[in-house]
C-alpha cells in the first residue's frame, strides 16, 4: 500500500474513509504538514486533506494531483469528520474550520467533483460554511445521502454552556 501522509508531523483528526462503486477507496483527514506553524492556543494550523486510492492501494493519479487534494477551507485549523459518496460519483464531506476572523469553529459541508475539483455547483465554490446557531462553535460529525441526492448532515452547536443536536439537509449547496 501507498500512502501520502508520509510528510505529516500531526494527525489533527481521525481519518475517514469511504469506498466508491468501482472499488476505490476514499480517505480524508485534517494533517499538519511539515514544517506548518502552530497557533497561539497551541493548536497546530492544519488543512484537509482528500486522497483516493484504487482497489490495489496505489494512489490514482487522475484524482487531484498525484492522487489527492488539498482543501482549503479559509481557516486556520480544519477538521473532516465525515465522507460519501452520491449515487453520481461526487465526493461530500463534513467538518468544522475555525475560521481566521472568528474564535470559533463553523461547519461545513464540501462536495468534490470525481476528478477531485471542488464542485462550483455547490454553493458556488464547492464549500458551504454554516453557522446554526449565531454566534455558536458548530461542528458537522455525520453524514448520509438520501435517495434523491439530498446531503443529511448533523453535528453539534455549543452556545455559551449549551450543547445543540443539530440537523440539517443541503441541496446543490443550498438548505432544503
Amino acid at each position: 500500500a501507498e500512502t501520502f501522509f508520509d510528510n505529516a508531523i500531526d494527525a489533527y483528526s481521525e481519518v475517514r474513509v469511504a469506498l466508491q462503486s468501482d472499488g476505490k477507496i476514499l480517505a480524508a483527514g485534517s494533517f499538519c504538514p511539515a514544517g506548518c506553524q502552530e497557533e497561539a492556543d497551541g493548536v497546530s494550523s492544519s488543512r484537509v486533506y482528500v486522497a483516493r486510492y484504487s482497489p490495489n492501494g496505489q494512489l490514482d493519479s487522475t484524482f487531484g494531483s498525484g492522487g489527492y487534494v488539498k482543501m482549503d477551507v479559509n481557516s486556520s485549523t480544519s477538521c473532516v469528520r465525515g465522507i460519501a459518496v452520491q449515487s453520481d460519483g461526487r465526493i461530500v464531506l463534513v467538518g468544522a474550520a475555525k475560521l481566521i476572523a472568528l474564535p470559533r469553529h463553523i461547519g461545513y459541508v464540501a462536495r468534490f467533483n470525481q476528478d477531485g475539483s471542488l464542485d462550483a455547483e455547490f454553493g458556488g465554490t464547492g464549500i458551504v460554511k454554516k453557522n446554526i446557531v449565531a454566534g455558536a462553535d458548530d461542528v458537522f460529525t455525520a453524514l448520509t445521502m438520501q435517495n434523491d441526492g439530498k446531503i443529511v448532515f448533523a453535528g453539534t452547536s455549543l452556545y455559551s454552556t449549551y450543547k445543540h443536536f443539530v440537523v440539517g439537509r443541503m441541496w446543490q449547496g443550498a438548505p432544503h
